[in-house]
């Protein structure tokens, strides 16, 4: 009983904090769920014109995202990145995809992601996906 009674006041003591308002100017520390920025280059893109990388994370978890980043290839009119766990030369990690609509990806690219994915260890230098 005397457990339950403590883990209902933290509960209710995290809530508080979570609900209080910030004032003007105040820094929100939030959560840190482990993601990280990943730079592409012209090296990541494949025969088909597409960026098509994988990213060592040591998780073979479901839940990734991605969203971009800084690029100087944005005249390409770059689709929303596509992210799913793969498991690639025998490492876990995720597949990032993003296809060019507009236009072929210059050969000086540089592409910024930021991503995600539960239960990663690592994000390791993006090497050209060439599996299935």
């Amino acid at each position: 009983m005397c457990l339950l009674k403590s883990l209902a006041v933290s509960g209710l003591l995290f809530l508080a904090i979570a609900l209080t308002p910030v004032a003007a100017g105040q820094t929100i520390v939030g959560i840190p769920i482990g993601a990280a920025e990943v730079t592409f280059d012209f090296s990541d893109v494949n025969a088909s014109g597409n960026l098509d990388a994988f990213v060592r994370t040591d998780s073979a978890s479901n839940i990734c995202l991605v969203t971009l980043g800084e690029s100087n290839a944005f005249f390409v009119g770059p689709s929303p990145a596509i992210c799913v766990p793969r498991t690639f030369q025998g490492q876990k990690g995720v597949r990032i995809i993003v296809i060019p609509y507009f236009a072929s990806f210059p050969s000086d690219l540089t592409l910024s992601v930021t991503v995600y994915q539960r239960d990663s260890r690592r994000y390791g230098t993006p090497v050209l996906y060439t599996g299935p």
